[in-house]
């Protein structure tokens, strides 16, 4: 492989904002846990309608799907951006423009 200073600077650029990225999922996912474990704990509040629990379960599995869901998705494009060499390292160098 040939390496030049563009080609450099497309493997620095390509493993700086994975790394971002991964950091950035990261917090992400922490979030999710966070919230799925606030959800998982009993609530001493005081129930006005039998169901009300019920309700609020229903909720937080709704808000639980939609932010996982969510997240997949931005993961999804982000994999399919970043999930490939950014060049072709057996082609010459002459070819990276």
């Amino acid at each position: 492989m040939e390496m030049t200073p563009q080609r450099q600077q497309m493997i620095d650029a390509h493993v700086a904002e994975t790394r971002a990225l991964m950091a950035d999922y990261a917090f992400q996912l922490n979030d999710l846990v966070r919230f799925a474990l606030s959800a998982a704990q009993d609530k001493p509040h005081k129930v006005y309608y039998p169901m009300d629990p019920v309700n609020e379960a229903i909720r937080n599995w709704q808000g639980l799907s939609r932010k996982l869901a969510k997240l997949a998705a931005e993961v999804e494009q982000t994999a399919a951006r970043l999930g490939v060499q950014p060049f072709d390292p057996e082609a010459p160098a002459g070819s990276d423009t």
